[in-house]
């Protein structure tokens, strides 16, 4: 007779129904997801399968999650953002915050522009690969491809080593290129930096951190707080980004890893 299995809510790994603790994660099952975060072992749209948050952002908050109907591990991120937008503990639908209604379906359809924009690049493998968009919850949510990565800080603390010039811009040509293509057609990043850079598995960088333009212009309720050393002067000035702002965070970027400064 087989074992009985469930998804780990931290790594999306299979594992013993008993078990608690992750032996592959260490995640704890007993750990309660707090409230406005959806509930570990949500289901969204009756596919997609929510653990643990991975981050958050002034616009969003992303989950690991799998889809179980094929048992791909995925990262989900859901429009959510906390200034103008809440969910009663122990539900899952998005409440707007009185007066905001507005501000609340104009955003959200800036989401949708940005995720269904990258979607178009399937080809740079250093952007998120979008698998689907989906509407639920009262909210919108993008499905993406797990990615096995760390931060390009982390990257260093690990191996206390700076990279030559030749590697760092080998390493960096494909982001480059990636950049102009998104920066092309509308969609600025404006967020570069060691923590939304990461490094995977396969010694190849990858693009995190991607949110609506209104986290980098003068709408308070989605400001978001520069990189220091890695953001231009119009991020600090809130007058909004434009392609500049990411040709600076590159070069500076690049500047760090052949550095570590």
């Amino acid at each position: 007779m087989s074992e009985k299995l469930k998804y780990c809510m931290g790594c999306m790994e299979s594992i013993p129904y008993d078990t608690v603790i992750c032996p592959k994660c260490g995640y704890n099952e007993e750990f309660s997801q707090p409230a406005p975060y959806l509930k570990a072992g949500s289901i969204i749209a009756r596919k997609y399968l929510i653990g643990r948050v991975i981050s958050t952002s002034a616009d969003a908050v992303t989950y690991i999650g799998a889809n179980i109907e094929t048992g791909q591990t995925v990262t989900v991120n859901e429009f959510f953002p906390e200034k103008i937008a809440t969910r009663a503990e122990g539900r899952s639908e998005v409440s707007v915050r009185l007066g905001y209604d507005s501000m609340y379906s104009g955003c959200l359809q800036s989401f949708l522009r940005l995720w269904r924009g990258l979607d178009v690049f399937k080809d740079a493998k250093c952007l998120p690969n979008v698998l689907d968009i989906v509407d639920f919850n009262g909210t919108v949510y993008s499905v993406c491809e797990f990615k096995d990565c760390i931060p390009l800080r982390q990257y260093f603390k690990n191996c206390g080593t700076a990279l030559n010039w030749s590697r760092a811009f080998s390493a960096f040509k494909p982001v480059m290129y990636a950049l102009k293509k998104l920066n092309y057609s509308g969609i600025i990043h404006a967020n570069l930096n060691p923590d939304t850079v990461l490094v995977g598995t396969d010694g190849k960088l990858h693009l995190s951190g991607f949110c609506i333009p209104q986290c980098y212009s003068s709408v308070p309720e989605f400001a978001t707080e520069p990189a220091d050393g890695f953001a231009p002067v119009e991020l600090y000035e809130s007058t909004g980004a434009n392609a500049s702002t990411d040709i600076y965070s590159v070069t500076a970027l690049l500047y760090y890893c052949i550095t570590m400064q």
